[in-house]
């Protein structure tokens, strides 16, 4: 028990010297002018009754003073303080004989705390005896007080809580200075009448002197005081002022005027990345007034906000050149975008292309673009994306495309249209004539939403080239609805619904429409990502043989299988008109691999493969260099990373484009493979001889880490 008690002393006496020189290092700075401010009685109270009450605790540990104590405390006091009490004390004497042994162990740790608090206490007071006996007298005089101890334990907790909750305090709210307080007297004569208001009935209050001796130790005021506003000064004070503008200096102004000469002399100048700031943008917009020259000038990534925005209104006044602006990756704004709206709103420059992507816009920005909408019929294209606008911001912008017949391109993909928002949408685009391409990838707009907006499609009196509804949880119901909308489209070019949840009940509606359509004008279609398997995969196979202006086709990341390989190589074998045919990730294996690589012996149109993630190990690769040894006209990039072919494999293809050097194929993808340093020397020979046979052919071989 004896050492289990020598062992908790020490750790606590480690824990109370640790914590008595962070006191007394704060207490070094902040003692003279505590004990200053408190003899001169200049106080003005905190915020709060807690914050107080620390102050007085700070004060008393620190100079060994209490205002309001009339008489040195006694030895009974200072153990009661400290968290002991001398009677539990007496009765654990009283009754030692009779305890347990784990009781006498209490009991000598708590004669070993009682000794260890006395001896630094004494230590304490001998050091500051000296030097805080002049200080002393004065507070007495000032206050009515006389000196009382304090405990060390007490006094830590008090000077962090209220050193950090002061320096809070500062930040949010009071003034300071002679603006913030009046004198001396006006500041005493207040705190006297509150405290004399709080129930203390003294004019003399002592948390008012400790308050005030904690804001002259910790900087706060000058002149006449701080500026507080009470009690409540944390709560109904003005928020502070924003921070000066920084000023540029004379190398940045240097750099920036270099900037501006590019503005003014060339026709589509890039600052994109160059971290000017909103000062810096500022600085330079003024290189677009009244230029004729500059016609597209992009912004991205400056940290511009709503001065260099409002800046860039008052340079592009007077400019009837500019065509193109590009703002994407900066700090607009909900505030910097009403500023650039409603200048666009009424003005006459020429802007037909506004890149606002990336901005932190909200609905609020949103309801100002839509009021610009409204009045501009200028802006052709307009890109919103991956900014903050809800569905509130979408319907704002839905109803304005009911009454603008200008724009052709809106891109609003990275937001949170969802379901409601995309509805308004096919709502406004009933009467819409001038919208041609449409972007909503990325906005959670589910089957419901999808649905609407495929139904206002099929009203719209325009006619869409381009619809991107990529990676927005759609399910069968809306492949079924969007099915029915391709059928009527007349224009439609380009239809991306990667990453999505068709299935195969939802590729055949969708895949049969296109197929059956006459006169389709369908370039690319991406269904990449939608869990399309082998019962999907024929349907997919209908529409190559059967739609004669499809060309790229992106079918990756579907379970399709070597069955659904088969299919794909069927089509491709003798018909249809694609050039690119991407096929990533589609559990092909090495049977699928056969297939594919036996239609590209007859294929005259593809000029683009990629089979990556396939596993098709060597005997998948092995069917592919068969192919590349016989003709391949049209094969200019084969890619087949990730897919555990080894040297064994390597060789066959090395062997492949030494035997057929007139061969088309400029890139060939073997990243990420199992292949060594002896199959990458095969590969870089046969590369040296394809390129000294056709010095004019440039041959690339991608093995990852290093380009042969």
């Amino acid at each position: 028990s004896h050492s289990l008690v020598r062992a908790e002393a020490g750790r606590r006496a480690q824990r109370r010297s640790r914590l008595s020189a962070a006191v007394q290092a704060v207490g070094r700075r902040a003692r003279p002018a505590l004990c200053q401010a408190a003899a001169r009685g200049r106080g003005q109270p905190l915020a709060t009754a807690g914050f107080r009450l620390c102050g007085v605790f700070l004060c008393g540990a620190w100079l060994g003073v209490s205002p309001s104590a009339p008489a040195r405390m006694s030895a009974e006091d200072a153990e009661l303080e400290l968290g002991f009490d001398p009677t539990l004390k007496k009765k654990k004497k009283k009754d030692k004989t009779e305890s347990a042994p784990a009781d006498e162990a209490a009991e000598e740790l708590d004669d070993l705390e009682l000794d260890l608090g006395a001896k630094k206490k004494k230590k304490k007071k001998k050091k500051k005896k000296a030097e805080d006996g002049q200080v002393k007298a004065a507070v007495e005089q000032q206050s009515g007080g006389v000196p009382a101890g304090a405990g060390l334990a007490l006094a830590g907790a008090a000077a962090v809580a209220a050193y950090f909750g002061f320096t809070k305090m500062r930040k949010g709210g009071g003034g300071g200075g002679d603006s913030g307080g009046g004198s001396g007297a006006e500041v005493a004569a207040a705190t006297a009448q509150r405290a004399q208001s709080g129930g203390g009935g003294a004019v003399n209050d002592p948390l008012a002197a400790a308050e005030a001796s904690l804001r002259a130790a910790l900087g706060e005021g000058g002149g006449g005081g701080g500026g507080g506003s009470g009690d409540s000064a944390d709560l109904d004070a003005p928020p502070a002022p924003p921070p000066p503008p920084k000023k540029l200096t004379r190398a940045q102004k240097s750099q920036l005027n270099g900037v501006m000469s590019e503005i003014r002399s060339q026709e589509a100048v890039s600052l994109a990345g160059r971290g000017m700031g909103d000062e810096g943008c500022a600085y330079v917009a003024d290189a677009l007034a009244l230029n004729d020259v500059c016609a597209a000038v992009d912004f991205t990534s400056n940290g511009m906000a709503e001065k260099g925005a409002a800046q860039l209104t008052v340079a592009l006044e007077g400019n009837e050149k500019l065509e193109e602006l590009v703002l994407s990756g900066n700090s607009l704004g909900d505030e910097g975008a009403k500023v650039l709206c409603e200048f666009l709103a009424s003005s006459a420059v020429p802007i037909e292309i506004l890149n606002l992507s990336s901005n932190g816009i909200g609905d609020e920005g949103a309801a100002a673009i839509a009021e610009m909408l409204r009045r501009n019929t200028r802006i052709t294209s307009l890109d919103l994306s991956n900014n903050m606008i809800d569905y509130e911001g979408t319907v704002d912008i839905a109803k304005a495309l009911a009454e603008n017949s200008a724009l052709s391109e809106l891109k609003m993909s990275g937001n949170y249209v969802g379901s409601v928002g995309a509805s308004a949408l096919g709502e406004a685009l009933k009467g819409n004539e001038g919208l041609s391409q449409l972007n909503l990838s990325g906005n959670d707009i589910g089957d419901e939403g999808v649905v609407q907006l495929a139904r206002g499609l099929q009203e719209h009196k325009g006619a869409l080239t381009s619809l991107d509804l990529g990676n927005n949880g759609i399910g069968v119901a809306a492949g079924k609805e969007l099915g029915a909308y391709a059928a009527k489209a007349k224009k439609l070019q380009k239809l991306n619904l990667y990453m999505n949840e068709l299935g195969d009940e939802g590729c055949y509606p969708l895949c049969d429409a296109l197929a059956k359509k006459k006169k389709s004008k369908l370039e690319s279609l991406d269904i990449g990502g939608n869990n399309i398997g082998p019962g999907g995969a024929p349907a997919i196979a209908n529409l190559i043989k059967e739609c004669e202006t499809l060309t790229n086709l992106e079918m990756g990341y579907n379970p399709v299988g070597p069955k659904g390989a088969e299919a794909i190589a069927g089509a491709i074998k003798y018909g249809g008109a694609l050039d690119t045919l991407r096929m990533g990730w589609c559990k092909l294996d090495k049977d699928g691999a056969g297939h594919l690589a036996d239609a590209m012996r007859y294929n005259e149109s593809i000029s683009v493969l990629d089979v990556r993630g396939n596993v098709i190990a060597d005997e998948g690769c092995a069917a592919f260099a068969r192919s590349l040894r016989i003709v391949c006209e049209k094969m200019r990039e084969l890619d087949m990373g990730y897919n555990e072919i080894k040297d064994k494999g390597a060789y066959a293809m090395a062997e492949a484009l030494k035997q057929n050097t007139d061969a088309a194929l400029v890139e060939l993808g073997m990243a990420n493979n199992y292949i060594s340093k002896f199959g990458s020397v095969a590969l870089l020979e046969a590369k040296d001889i394809v390129e000294e046979i056709n010095p004019d052919r440039t041959l690339n071989i991608n093995m990852g880490a290093e380009m042969v």
